[in-house]
């Protein structure tokens, strides 16, 4: 429903917050331990950059959540367009590779070759008509599932969050 659709965003910005304020507070921590290297500070510096990409990215795909949902009241056929469900899975989980670092998980996303093809190709990337943003949004909570799954000693180390797209003549599964 629409609180899943608001809060998954809003979880996923929150946890970039988190990760952004743990590496702050370990930034601080090293200045001056003449143990910590400038690579150190360069590496600490460099994840906190992701964190904020991250954030910046959710923050952006929750505003236009929020424009699609208005968009939606006026017109209920807003929102269905043709879109690459690989791209839009690897958007969505760019979202969660915090919380996949944190839970020691590796995400996966893998396809048929003909799914990901340029569009400069013979025939170009396979594109599915539906609403980006839901399909985003189902990816992200399967995905969350799984990760949380994952967490507490729950699995073996290494563990690997794995999404497979496939195509036949008709479908994309």
């Amino acid at each position: 429903g629409l609180a899943h659709e608001v809060n998954t965003p809003l979880a996923t910005a929150m946890n970039g917050v988190s990760q952004a304020q743990t590496l702050a507070r370990e930034y601080r921590t090293s200045i001056g331990n003449p143990q910590v290297t400038n690579a150190d500070h360069q590496e600490i510096a460099g994840e906190l950059e992701g964190a904020l990409s991250q954030i910046s990215a959710t923050l952006n795909r929750l505003g236009e959540l929020i424009r699609k949902m208005r968009a939606q009241g006026r017109n209920p056929n807003e929102g269905a367009v043709r879109f690459s469900p690989i791209k839009t899975a690897h958007d969505a989980l760019v979202m969660l590779e915090h919380a996949a670092l944190q839970a020691k998980v590796e995400l996966v996303l893998e396809s048929d070759p003909v799914l990901s093809q340029e569009p400069e190709s013979n025939h170009g990337p396979i594109l599915i008509h539906g609403d980006p943003v839901r399909f985003a949004q189902v990816v992200t909570s399967l995905t969350q599932s799984a990760i949380h799954a994952c967490e507490d000693g729950r699995k073996a180390e290494g563990s690997r969050v794995r999404l497979y797209f496939s195509h036949n003549q008709d479908d994309v599964t």
